[in-house]
């Protein structure tokens, strides 16, 4: 298994899409800590903002801006191989599909952790520099949460990955949901109809966004999502055609 995991963090790291997503994934969240910290009153973050500011998510944001690119990545982690026909060279080193499967979820977690750790550690110094400190007991917690949601996403979209064959489809639905259709949800739940703003809870990157805040219903939420999509891949990987 160790061979297997190695082989494909040389695989996964070398993506040139990778060059992109990680760097923007890591600045899109340490922007939107920045926001928060600018435009909240005065002295120390309340634990809401806080924690916006230290991930940029949480209640206090509204669109996934670590999460889309983590996301993302997922899915590039998979369908990469596709597009330049690594997948049988692949399969020839590492012929049993589940366990291949197994060791990118392990790499894709341990990218999405130094991705969240990298992000979190700038938002945290940028909130001491502006003179608006986060309380340090905070932190861990934080973290843990914020970590967690990352790695459920990016497990999700690389299930996404799975089962589809091109990357147009699930990039196209995850940029539509995010930025299009839970925002509009959001917004009109809490303009007409503040009653159905509990609904929103359910939508994938709202649930990753409560489960950041340290939220049980979101993190159940994210992870039936995630768990569903695995399991869908699952049937897909064994019987899909390369």
């Amino acid at each position: 298994m160790g061979n297997t995991v190695r082989m494909e963090a040389r695989r996964i790291f070398s993506l040139p899409p990778l060059r992109i997503l990680v760097p923007l994934a890591v600045l899109a969240g340490t922007v939107a800590a920045l926001f928060v910290i600018a435009t909240e009153s005065s002295g120390d973050l309340e634990t809401g903002a806080a924690t916006a500011a230290l991930t940029g998510a949480g209640s206090a944001s509204l669109l996934p801006f670590v999460g889309l690119p983590v996301m993302l990545i997922g899915v590039v982690s998979v369908l990469e191989e596709t597009r330049y026909h690594l997948a049988t060279v692949l399969l020839l080193v590492e012929p049993r599909r589940g366990r291949l499967a197994l060791a990118r979820l392990v790499v894709l977690a341990a990218l999405s952790t130094a991705v969240g750790l990298t992000q979190t550690a700038l938002a945290f110094g940028a909130a001491l520099a502006l003179g608006r400190p986060v309380p340090v007991g905070l932190i861990p917690s934080v973290l843990t949460h914020h970590l967690l949601a990352l790695i459920l996403l990016c497990w999700a979209g690389a299930a996404l990955g799975w089962l589809t064959s091109t990357a147009a489809i699930p990039a196209g639905l995850l940029l539509l949901d995010s930025l299009l259709v839970e925002p509009l949800f959001a917004l009109a739940a809490a303009t007409y109809s503040p009653g159905a703003e509990s609904l929103s809870g359910f939508l994938l990157f709202s649930a990753a966004r409560d489960a950041t805040s340290g939220d049980p219903g979101g993190l159940v939420v994210a992870t039936a999502y995630t768990l569903a999509l695995l399991t869908a891949a699952a049937a897909r990987i064994g019987t899909r055609d390369y």
